[in-house]
Order: structure tokens, then C-alpha cells, then sequence
């Protein structure tokens, strides 16, 4: 003989719900501080002297490219 066993009596025992708090975990933000900075100073584009850019030729750079084969050559490319 079966017997039927009503859902109520489960009701304190089964959680249907559940809250997980994680705000422990959670790192306060650092506050960010932004000091002002001045003007920029540009130089003139007609003073001489002062520039270290140059025009440099397309194929002169893919020659230049085609050496590179590490890291140091790589750096080597950076000093003049």
C-alpha cells in the first residue's frame, strides 16, 4: 500500500533560494589622483638641430629590415 506524502513536510528542509555575498572578496578601489601638468612646449618646426627624425629611403629600410634576426639586432637598430 502506497502512501502520499505531501510537500510541506520537505518545506523547512529543501532551499529553493540562496545569497551569496562576495563584497569580502572584493578589493577596495585605489583612488586615482591626476596631477595637472603645464602647457606643452613644442619647438618651433623651423629651428634646425633639434630633430632626430630624417627622411630615410623605402629601400634602404627593407635592407635594414631583412638583417634583423634577433632581439640584439633588434636594439642595434635603435642607436644611430
Amino acid at each position: 500500500m502506497a502512501k502520499i506524502v505531501s510537500t510541506d513536510l520537505f518545506a523547512g528542509l529543501v532551499r529553493t533560494t540562496m545569497h551569496l555575498d562576495l563584497d569580502d572578496l572584493i578589493e577596495a578601489a585605489v583612488p586615482q589622483t591626476f596631477k595637472p601638468h603645464g602647457l606643452h612646449q613644442f619647438s618651433h618646426p623651423t629651428e634646425s638641430g633639434d630633430s632626430v627624425v630624417a627622411p630615410v629611403e623605402k629601400a634602404n629600410v627593407l635592407a635594414m629590415l631583412d638583417e634583423v634576426t634577433s632581439l640584439e639586432d633588434v636594439h642595434k637598430l635603435e642607436s644611430p
